[in-house]
């Protein structure tokens, strides 16, 4: 074993774990229950846990992962004199061979071992070999995933379902057993920005107030950012349309409609927005 036995007493580890997905709480795999068993392999194995790193929501594919950065930074730091990682399993650590490797890598270059509670942690040839297929099954899983995920939308669209939420609207079941999309109660505040916007007599920090005043906006995109930047939080946020009214369009009485879903970016009379949008 690597540096597993009650000889390590007094030696520093950290903890790291990681969930990204609900499917990992149903199988046992919670946040809390990853630091139960990596703090019971530690007490067990004569470490003394000086730091806890927690990663929730992010893909284990991921290199800049946050909590892997900060707990690289950490272990490599000398002056936090640290000797151990010890992680669940290869899946929880990196989804991912080569940042697996590489980080890994990395720790081994400041004389800190990766340990799972587990999985092997022997030296030699065929632990590696081990160690390796396992991380390899555990990107296998990952691809297979995003793969069914990538093909389940494109059978969602070509069967005419909309896979993106679209504000205003929701999925209902209509009377043949179908679901379709109906206006919910956000569609009469969607139908009064336009209203306000098509008056011409309201700059957009108003229309937000007055959207404001009814309850309607609670998150606002209030950073001076740049249009891209805009645009990608904005498909980020699952939302398909976005309505560029800026101080060129407000001169010229006019309105752009670009359709995140695919690219197409159409201007014209402000009056004219639900043609734009259905063109």
């Amino acid at each position: 074993m690597n540096n597993t036995s009650s000889e390590n007493n007094n030696k520093n580890a950290v903890i790291y774990c990681r969930v990204s997905t609900e499917e990992q709480a149903i199988k046992g795999e919670s946040l809390p229950r990853q630091k139960e068993l990596c703090f019971e392999f530690a007490k067990k194995h004569g470490y003394k846990v000086v730091a806890k790193f927690m990663e929730e929501g992010e893909s284990g594919r991921r290199a800049d992962r946050t909590q892997l950065t900060k707990m690289l930074a950490y272990c490599t730091s000398k002056k936090n004199n640290i000797s151990a990682v010890i992680c669940l399993k290869s899946d929880r650590f990196a989804r991912n061979i080569a940042v697996a490797r590489n980080s890994e890598a990395m720790l081994n270059k400041s004389d800190v071992d990766l340990l799972f509670v587990l999985e092997t942690n022997e030296k030699g040839a065929n632990a590696k070999f081990i160690r390796n297929f396992f991380g390899l099954i555990a990107e296998n899983e990952s691809d297979v995933g995003s793969e069914r995920t990538i093909n389940g939308n494109i059978g969602a669209i070509q069967s005419g379902r909309w896979i993106k939420r679209l504000k205003g609207y929701s999925f209902k079941t209509n009377p043949y057993g179908k679901r379709q999309l109906y206006p919910n109660d956000d569609a009469i505040y969607i139908s009064k920005i336009f209203e306000l916007a098509n008056k011409g007599i309201y700059k957009q920090t108003e229309i937000i107030e007055e959207l404001k005043k009814d309850g309607f906006i609670n998150e606002i995109y209030s950073a001076k950012d740049k249009l891209d930047k805009q645009i990608k939080y904005a498909d980020k946020k699952g939302i398909r349309y976005v309505v560029i009214l800026g101080p060129d369009e407000v001169k010229k009485n006019k309105i752009t409609v670009k359709d995140l879903s695919n690219g197409r970016q159409r201007t014209g009379d402000l009056n004219k927005f639900n043609e734009l949008l259905r063109s």
